[in-house]
């Protein structure tokens, strides 16, 4: 028998076929009879012996064949690797799982993974009695599983990850698979209870129920698997089952062989048990963060010596960091962000030479930073943000070569700047940018903004050749801009606004791209090629050429001192009652005149935009300050309680995703608020249809990367205001014109004048609701019933904003007729049909991502958006699981999770969830 036939019966074993009456075969194969069909396709999966075959075409039908189900179908086979280890897995194969396959008794290896199968697992899989491997992972399978395969004694290895199965984990399956060594359920839809009889397979080592709907207890028979090696237990619902400790990772204590632990992103309770330091002492992951344990992190912990990645981030620890954590000596990523605990940085952490990643952002540790980090020649992301670190920056970091990100913004650091790659914003650093910073090759993100630097910008910076993000704003530098930054050929954002700098602004590379915003508030800078004014004449011009000059600046001076005159006049005559409402995060004054004169007398030339209160104006203030300045119209009764109202709510907040306030004015006649002018404008002048240009004539673009690191901004900054600020925040009135875009494309929230202020449970004297206002298509629909004014509220505007990020259509968009609106457009083509919907430029100008990964991607935010603008406000998560959703989306869509730990890539968010439906609030409000 010829090598094609083999493959003509495989392939009509495995794919469904239609009814025909003669059989017609390839004219290459010879004719056999049904048992000699059969027993060439038995033998080929028994032994191994199928090989790669090329591409070939045949109308092919035949039928009657034994434990095969065949008839005439019309069928072009295309390339298939058969390979002898992979059998028939990532071979694009489409259909359902032929039920016949449960007639070859003697078939012991089935591997069908990576393909496009979709359909039921057929029972009939539960005759093969020696089946002792079954692989159908990363397909479209749906159903439960069959509690028939419980009749596989011999089975071993089963993996049906990353499906779209459902139901409860038959408790049946287990009863007389004792012998199975590896199973994976993890990334579907399985609900209920982990099975107890599953404790009864006492030769288990890799266990994988990741990332499912699975709740209730996990009981201690768990630790019977002494023979485990892998936990994947990850976003899930399981509970802790006790108010004061975790009793399941106790029972693991057994377990003498386990080196991975994933029970992240649970709802976990309860204190961290000292009898951690008894787990395994192979155990190399430990992943227990976004739960909400409380309690000190034991010190015992640094029994577990073999531990290379630690992550308790995302809970509700306190206390001290131990200093027991410095003999984990082969730790390489340490994180423990968003916690809320005490005390300093142990100097112990020195100790660990491997360590590559500190993550404890967010975690209100305080005191200096210790000297010892100095000592962490391997690490290469440092992330020490939002605490209240004090003291100076380690000179000694300056030796960490391998240094790539290092951030400490918003923390009470002064001194000066040691020579290593650091976002060290908002903070008060003095001194010189240190020439040494060239040493640093791979720093790809270098932000210095809002400190008080002084001295010239090295030109050492031309050897940061990976460099994408210079950010030397707000500060005192001066000299001239180093010709150097000329040959930084992967430089994308340059900004040296607000600064002493001066001399003429280089002309080639990243130059080529950049406008005056990159330059503001640099009085001595020159360049008409950047925006700027001409550079000054050289001196051998003639005196006639000076005449001619000489001559308008004469009249120049003439009129500016009649300006002058006359608002000395005006101020003479006009007495406000206040010239400048006291801000503590605003101690600049300033006064009507220059007002006047920072818009040249609010010219409407200088207009950015018109909203319901008042219109926002272009201007410089006297120190050469770019500005938006919003004033107020004070007839409408509103307004001035807008005013009043913004002003409180931004007096309060605190946080790089939020507008910073300058100054505000206040008199009788005129209210101002003064902002910072940000580069890139507005949300919502990126999200215009396709092939349209937006307001300020550029075509309108946002690659999805960009989409999804503005959509996490956003989010940050609402679960700031929602959950971690010092009075509770409603925004009220989110959508893409109250988002602006950095020059980095950093998204900052604006427009507090309806925003809620909450203590406790009660509201300040601004939440009256007979006035509540918001804007059409981004309201939550219950604000129209009772007007109850809840976060929840929130997160409809942002899940309605984020499918507009991902379409490209507004919610008030003509094509939503007869109670049609974007969330149910949306939801009908989630999640096989999201290319009908999507923003087609997000599927054509990614270059660096395949379509797969890209589409991947899109359906995850599709889903958190849709799980956002669900009807009931119950059933929309909280601002705390969005962003968590959202780094976890972004992890794996670019590339920074980890690929050595148990814990694969997300697909929770994926398709099969109820999204658009009426699901079980527990379900929909957490991951």
């Amino acid at each position: 028998m010829s090598t094609p036939f083999f493959l003509i019966i495989l392939v009509y074993a495995i794919l469904p076929c239609t009814v025909e009456s003669s059989p017609s075969l390839h004219p290459h194969t010879s004719n056999a009879t049904d048992e000699q069909a059969l027993l060439a396709f038995k033998s080929a999966i028994e032994y191994d012996q199928f090989d790669s075959f090329t591409t070939w075409t045949s109308n092919v039908s035949f039928c009657n064949w034994k434990g095969v189900t065949c008839s005439h179908r019309r069928q072009r086979v295309v390339y298939l690797n058969l390979s002898t280890v992979g059998l028939l897995s990532r071979n694009n194969l489409t259909g359902r799982i032929p039920n016949t396959l449960g007639n070859i008794s003697s078939l012991n290896y089935i591997d069908l993974g990576e393909n496009n199968l979709e359909g039921y697992i057929p029972w009939e899989l539960g005759m093969l009695s020696q089946l002792s491997f079954l692989a159908l992972y990363f397909n479209h399978l749906t159903g439960g599983i069959p509690p028939s395969l419980s009749n596989c004694t011999s089975l071993q290895k089963m993996s049906v990850l990353g499906n779209y199965l459902s139901g409860e984990i038959p408790t049946k399956l287990f009863s007389r698979t004792i012998h199975l060594t590896e199973l994976y359920m993890g990334h579907n839809n399985f609900s209920g209870r982990i099975p107890v009889t599953l404790f009864n397979c006492s030769q288990l080592q890799f266990l994988n129920l990741g990332d499912n709907w699975l709740s209730g207890i996990v009981p201690q028979e768990i630790g019977k698997l002494r023979r485990l090696t892998r936990l994947n237990l990850w976003g899930n619902q399981f509970v802790s089952g006790s108010t004061t400790s975790l009793p399941f990772l106790t029972a693991l204590t057994n377990c003498s062989f386990l080196t991975v632990i994933d029970c992240a992103h649970n709802h976990f309770t309860g204190l961290v048990p000292s009898s951690i330091g008894q787990l395994s002492t192979n155990l190399g992951i430990l992943f227990l963060g976004y739960n909400r344990i409380e309690g000190e992190i034991p010190s015992l912990i640094g029994n577990l010596t073999n531990l290379t990645l630690l992550s308790l981030s995302g809970n509700l620890l306190t206390g001290e960091i131990p200093s027991g954590i410095g003999r984990l000596l082969k730790l390489e990523r340490l994180s423990l962000a968003f916690n809320n605990l005490q005390g300093n940085i142990p100097v112990e952490i020195g100790q660990l030479k491997n360590l590559g990643l500190l993550y404890i952002s967010y975690s209100n540790i305080s005191g200096n930073i210790p000297n010892s980090l100095a000592q962490l020649q391997q690490i290469r992301e440092l992330y020490l943000d939002a605490n209240k670190l004090t003291g100076t920056i380690p000179s000694g970091l300056g030796e960490c070569r391998k240094l790539e990100v290092v951030d400490l913004s918003y923390n009470k650091l002064h001194g000066q700047i040691p020579p290593q790659s650091i976002d060290i914003s908002e903070n008060q650093l003095t001194g010189y940018i240190p020439g040494t910073i060239g040493g640093c090759v791979a720093l790809e993100y270098l932000n210095f903004s809002f400190n008080k630097l002084q001295g010239p910008i090295p030109d050492s910076l031309e050897e940061l050749q990976d460099l994408k993000v210079l950010d030397f704003s707000s500060n005192n530098l001066s000299g001239r801009i180093p010709l150097t930054l000329e040959k930084l050929k992967a430089l994308q954002h340059l900004n040296l606004s607000i600064n002493k700098l001066s001399g003429e602004v280089p002309k080639d590379g990243v130059f080529k791209r950049l406008n005056a915003t990159s330059f503001t508030a640099n009085l001595g800078l020159c360049g008409p090629w950047v925006m700027l004014p001409p550079c000054s004449s050289p001196k051998h011009k003639s005196f006639r050429h000076l005449k001619s000059v000489l001559i308008p600046i004469g009249t120049a001076v003439f009129v500016i001192c009649c300006v002058v005159i006359f608002f000395l006049w005006r101020s003479y005559c006009k007495t406000p009652s206040t010239t400048l409402k006291p801000f503590e995060v605003g101690p600049q004054k300033i006064s009507f005149e220059e007002l006047l004169t920072a818009t040249d007398g609010f010219n409407e030339a200088n207009l950015l935009g018109v909203g319901s209160f008042g219109k926002v104006f272009r201007g410089v203030l006297k120190d050469g300050t770019m500005v938006a300045i919003k004033v107020l119209n004070i007839l409408d009764e509103y307004a001035r309680k807008s005013f009043d109202r913004e002003c409180n709510v931004l007096r309060r907040v605190r946080h790089r995703n939020l507008i910073k306030i300058i100054t505000s004015y206040s008199d009788s006649d005129v209210k101002a608020l003064i902002f910072p002018l940000v580069a890139n404008g507005s949300l919502d002048k990126f999200l215009c249809p396709e092939g349209e240009e937006s307001s300020q004539g550029q075509l309108c673009h946002l690659d999805l990367t960009q989409r999804l690191r503005i959509a996490l901004d956003i989010a940050q900054g609402m679960e700031y205001l929602h959950h971690r600020c010092f009075v509770q925040v409603i925004h009220c009135d989110l959508k893409p014109s109250n988002v602006l875009l950095g020059v980095d494309m950093t998204a900052y929230l604006i427009d507090f004048g309806i925003s809620k202020l909450c203590r406790g449970n009660s509201m300040d004297s601004y939440t009256s609701t007979h006035n509540l206002k918001g804007s059409i298509g981004y309201i939550a629909p219950e604000y129209g019933v009772s007007g109850h004014v809840t976060t929840k509220g929130d997160v409809y505007s942002y899940g309605i904003m984020l499918l507009e990020m991902m379409t490209g259509t507004k919610p008030t968009s003509s094509i939503f007729v007869q109670g049609m609106n974007l969330h149910t457009w949306v939801s009908r083509c989630f999640p096989n049909a999201i290319e009908e919907v999507v923003d087609r430029k997000l599927l054509s100008v990614d270059l660096n991502n395949d379509e797969n990964k890209v589409l991947n991607c899109l359906r995850q935010l599709i889903c958190v958006s849709l799980l956002c603008s669900k009807e009931s406000p119950a059933e929309r998560p909280s601002m705390i699981d969005i962003v968590k959703m959202l780094h976890i989306i972004k992890d794996s869509f670019l590339g920074a999770a980890s690929t050595t730990t148990f814990q694969l890539d997300l697909s929770s968010l994926l398709n099969s969830r109820n999204v658009g439906g009426k699901d079980d609030e527990s379900q929909s409000s957490s991951f």
